[in-house]
């Protein structure tokens, strides 16, 4: 597999920022209007805020009641069972139309692979949120734990044990929402994406290359036309002097040459365009296949050092449990206190890629279209207006 690292190494690399105009980039990004609403249109409640917005001293959900079993929490994502709605421009759109509009065969793909990381983040978000409730396991723990004095603490009766032993004990039970099968389906994603971002790279080069060479065909033909039509000239002058036929053609000549030139300058003005057209459409798509590369990488390493996190804490409860003797249990539970802050951070900087890399893949799309000519924007917008679409 080709690596994408360099793949746009003067563009992408002219001043590295500091560490800390990253984070504030990625906070101000947190805080868009296209962020807000993206994030809206997930949850389908407009009273909602992200949680970047929401105001950090405000006290946590309180966790279910003791007993009942987990699910996805109130608040959480609603709409993405139709995530293909969420998507821009729709895929069905673009793949209904996308040969009537001549669009480069590259260009298909990477619309439908966009689309696919798309759906994919949209079954991470969901797996996510579902991470969240089957941590709330752990927080009734530490919540009933905190609610006792500190002298307390120190010794759980055994009414305390067995409700202690009987939340960790259902926590190891439930599957693993960050599993092998859906880190095994992340990393196909973004290996073909990054493919691909392979392939847009070395074909835009190319037809770059392409164009670059007409350009200088065309300026070495318009001299070898304007001395073929100077010696025709010559010639014309020569058999006019000769004949009054010749006199008499002289004008049809001319113009037929006049109109060959010109004829031959249009089809490679075209040519180039169309080149250009072309290298301008992939260029867009391999930029946003290069940005959407670097996002799926970060996440796809956020995924497995919570999916590791969490087999972990699995494996240290079964441990516990085989002895749940009140000590063992305290250690489980001092772990759990203070991994809690970390493990509930890394799950929301998780979940606040997945947004961006919402809007990054939806950006990406559309300034592909942008890119398209005028002919193919009327087709795209066409088909996306008419109502069998």
């Amino acid at each position: 597999m080709q690596s994408s690292k360099g793949a746009f190494p003067k563009e992408q690399n002219p001043n590295v920022p500091t560490k800390v105009n990253v984070n504030q980039e990625y906070m101000q990004a947190l805080r868009t209007k296209s962020y807000t609403d993206i994030w809206t249109k997930v949850h389908g409640d407009p009273e909602q805020r992200p949680p970047s917005d929401v105001d950090p001293d405000q006290p946590p959900q309180v966790p279910a009641a003791a007993g009942t079993t987990p699910t996805a929490h109130r608040g959480g994502p609603n709409n993405l069972s139709s995530s293909s709605d969420l998507l821009e421009p729709r895929q069905e759109t673009l793949m209904a139309v996308g040969h009537d509009a001549h669009l480069h065969a590259l260009l298909l793909d990477y619309f439908e692979r966009s689309a696919e990381a798309f759906h994919i983040c949209a079954a991470l978000l969901l797996n996510i949120d579902q991470t969240r409730s089957n941590y709330r396991l752990i927080q009734r723990i530490l919540t009933r734990v905190k609610q006792r004095d500190d002298d307390d603490r120190c010794y759980y009766s055994e009414d305390q044990c067995r409700f202690i032993s009987g939340e960790l004990a259902a926590f190891a039970r439930l599957e693993n929402p960050l599993s092998c099968s859906s880190l095994v389906q992340f990393r196909r994603v973004h290996d073909l994406h990054a493919s691909l971002l392979h392939r847009l790279t070395s074909t835009r080069k190319k037809v770059l290359r392409r164009a670059k060479t007409i350009r200088l065909v065309k300026k070495a033909s318009g001299v070898g036309l304007l001395v073929a039509f100077g010696a025709l000239n010559v010639g014309l002058v020569v058999v006019a002097a000769h004949t009054i036929v010749g006199l008499a053609s002289i004008p049809v000549l001319v113009c037929q040459s006049v109109a060959l030139v010109r004829e031959k300058k249009k089809w490679v003005r075209g040519r180039c365009d169309s080149l250009g057209r072309v290298g301008a459409q992939l260029d867009a798509a391999a930029r946003g296949a290069y940005i959407l590369d670097r996002d799926l990488e970060t996440m796809s390493r956020l995924v497995r050092r919570l999916h590791d996190e969490i087999e972990h804490s699995k494996a240290m409860i079964e441990i516990c449990l085989r002895s749940p003797r009140g000590y063992l249990l305290r250690e489980v539970v001092k772990e759990f206190e203070s991994g809690e802050g970390v493990f509930l951070e890394q799950l929301k900087e998780l979940e606040e890629h997945v947004y961006l890399c919402f809007l990054t893949i939806n950006r990406a799309r559309r300034l592909v279209v942008q890119q398209l000519s005028f002919k193919q924007r009327n087709t795209l917008d066409g088909t996306a207006s008419s109502p069998t679409s």
